[in-house]
């Protein structure tokens, strides 16, 4: 008798050490794929971009200045489309470096992105500069990365220039409506006890030149995105929505450019 409960405890103990070794296997497989998994991740770009798919073409090109750009900016959160802002001038009093063929992303402004960015700003655990082993934390990783990152050693980085400063205005019209204020006029203030600060961004530089010379403008393209499930191109090469109902998003864009003599006079013309 003893030495049957001896043989089915060593059965039992035998199954308990094999039970361990597959969970232990089985662990390392699943840490192996998951490695794989974020190094294959991280190694594509297009996983920080926006996942949209664009249905329709562009919208009409025109040539605007201060006046059509700052209500606008007022609009985006009311409204919650997106506005994106570029200097392609190459002035050297916004000091960018830019050109027409290299334009500079000066600012984003969407509600969606910064209520993103603010999360991901709040997030202790990531920390900017040690990339995360689990899949899930990139997306917040890489927002931190971008827009929580400000390069003090230089104004005009592209990480200072896209600076959201943990997007504190989020949650409120009246903050942001401050926000948009401070970004306008180059000022600085405290939005619920975080600094704001604007005073050395170029952008207010660019809205002063459109108002004191005519031959600086911004010029403005609509594009309507799609948030899409799945779609299909027809045979005439139309995009079509097949799986989930679309929500649809406007992207205003602003590009501030230089235009020739002969397209200012026209321009001038038209507003007299």
């Amino acid at each position: 008798m003893d030495e049957n409960a001896s043989q089915a405890l060593m059965i039992a103990f035998g199954l308990f050490v094999f039970v361990i070794a597959m969970s232990f296997t089985m662990y390392m497989f699943s840490k192996l794929s998951s490695t794989s998994e974020i190094l294959i991740y991280a190694s594509d770009k297009t996983n920080y971009y926006d996942n949209v798919e664009v249905v329709g073409k562009e919208g009409i090109e025109r040539y605007v200045n201060s006046e059509t750009v700052i209500p606008t900016l007022y609009r985006y959160y009311k409204e919650h489309f997106c506005v994106k802002i570029y200097d392609a001038t190459g002035d050297e009093k916004i000091g960018l470096g830019s050109s027409e063929d290299n334009p500079v992303l000066v600012q984003i402004l969407d509600v969606n992105l910064e209520g993103r960015v603010e999360n991901a700003a709040r997030d202790s655990k990531i920390k900017i500069g040690e990339q995360p082993t689990d899949l899930k934390n990139f997306d917040a990783y890489s927002l931190k990365t971008i827009y929580d990152n400000k390069d003090s050693s230089n104004m005009n980085s592209q990480r200072t220039l896209l600076y959201m400063f943990g997007a504190p205005w989020i949650g409120s019209t009246d903050d942001m409506k401050l926000r948009v204020d401070f970004f306008i006029n180059g000022d600085a203030g405290y939005i619920n006890n975080r600094l704001v600060d604007y005073t050395k961004h170029p952008f207010h530089k660019m809205l002063n030149a459109t108002k004191e010379n005519s031959a600086y403008q911004f010029k403005e393209n609509f594009i309507s995105y799609s948030y899409t499930g799945e779609t299909m191109t027809t045979d005439d090469e139309d995009v079509l929505v097949t799986g989930t109902i679309p929500k649809d998003k406007i992207v205003v864009t602003y590009t501030l450019v230089k235009v020739d003599d002969e397209m200012k006079e026209q321009i001038d013309k038209i507003r007299k």
